[in-house]
């Protein structure tokens, strides 16, 4: 404390940081709660996009729980329900991609159906998803991978081979998937060669799962309904076989918002976010808001009494009410440009 500053002077200053200290944790605090809960908003029509799930509970009332779902159920979903608008599958592939002798292992890499791109807005610089994922052994490689791979020069037409089994030609470049996406992806690969690798039996085994399938379902429909005719759907295809293992099995529909911070399910891309961690969190900021403004507006009401003693005595020895003003005014953007140097 320097010589000629007052006890009341040196605690007020020491609250003013407090102050700017809690609201700059109360917003950062604050910023990354908006970024968990902002994930795959950037989407259009968020709220009609769902992920189908796979979920099989035994005969003794053991359950599994998929993030996948199985591998038929997709495509007979796009063919018999007109509530789907738009359907699609996507399959995670894990393989050494080999590029002028030079070996990457790629983890985030996958098998999508075109109608995947419909669904969802992932943005593509060059190339059609649409027409080009229909056509076996074509792949997209998003920009970061691009330069990876190619340096600056264009990959478009390029080859790039995956375990030494298939050779895939460039098709088209998109950009890198935003942070606040529950999937990434580097690289996607033609859905068909999904059939050429795993073989027909894969695609048609409702035993199976692995094949991640998201719906777009059209405006006003029904969603309850929805679940009932998927319900009638595992019936129709696999009753019999549940039956006899006296199992049971479901799709259910997950909003594609609740994907991040309120799914933990087996197969899951990564690790997802908490919900519950989040709101507490965002009760924390408020709370450090809060305090911090309490104190200071403690500390501001007493120095005003001891301050008020102050004015009096400086108007009885003469004193102007300006003075006064910009005695005040001066001491007020001292103190704050204290408090923001202290802080940084």
């Amino acid at each position: 404390m320097g010589e000629g500053t007052s006890p009341v002077s040196f605690i007020f200053f020491f609250f003013s940081s407090g102050l700017a200290t809690g609201m700059a944790a109360s917003l950062l605090i604050l910023h990354y709660v908006h970024f968990e809960r902002s994930f795959d908003r950037f989407h259009t029509d968020t709220d009609r996009i769902y992920r189908i799930r796979y979920e099989r509970t035994s005969e003794d009332g053991s359950a599994v729980r998929f993030a996948s779902c199985c591998p038929p159920a997709g495509k007979l979903i796009r063919e018999r329900y007109p509530e789907a608008e738009e359907l699609a599958r996507i399959m995670r592939y894990q393989a050494v991609v080999l590029k002028d002798n030079i070996r990457f292992t790629e983890k985030d890499m996958y098998f999508m159906e075109p109608d995947f791109f419909r669904i969802f807005n992932f943005k593509f610089i060059e190339g059609n998803p649409l027409q080009d994922l229909s056509t076996p052994d074509h792949a997209f490689l998003s920009q970061t991978t691009a330069r990876k791979y190619f340096g600056d020069k264009n990959p478009v037409g390029e080859i790039i081979s995956i375990d030494k089994k298939t050779d895939y030609r460039i098709a088209g470049i998109f950009a890198d998937i935003p942070a606040n996406s529950h999937l990434k992806f580097d690289i996607v690969l033609s859905f068909p060669n999904v059939q050429r690798i795993y073989g027909d039996e894969y695609l048609t085994a409702w035993g199976h799962t692995g094949m991640y399938t998201y719906v777009k379902v059209k405006a006003g429909t029904n969603i309850a309904d929805f679940r009932e005719k998927l319900a009638q759907l595992v019936d129709s295809e696999f009753g019999e076989a549940l039956e006899y293992y006296n199992m049971k099995m479901e799709l259910p529909l997950q909003p594609l918002t609740d994907i991040h911070l309120n799914s933990h399910y087996m197969q899951e891309y990564a690790v997802n976010g908490n919900a519950q961690t989040v709101n507490y969190l965002f009760i924390i900021a408020i709370f450090i808001l809060i305090i911090a403004w309490v104190n200071y507006i403690n500390l501001s009401t007493s120095r005003a009494i001891i301050r008020a003693r102050e004015v009096g005595l400086r108007k009885v020895i003469g004193a102007t009410r300006i003075q006064i003003i910009i005695q005040f005014l001066f001491e007020t953007i001292t103190r704050y440009l204290s408090s923001v140097s202290s802080f940084i």
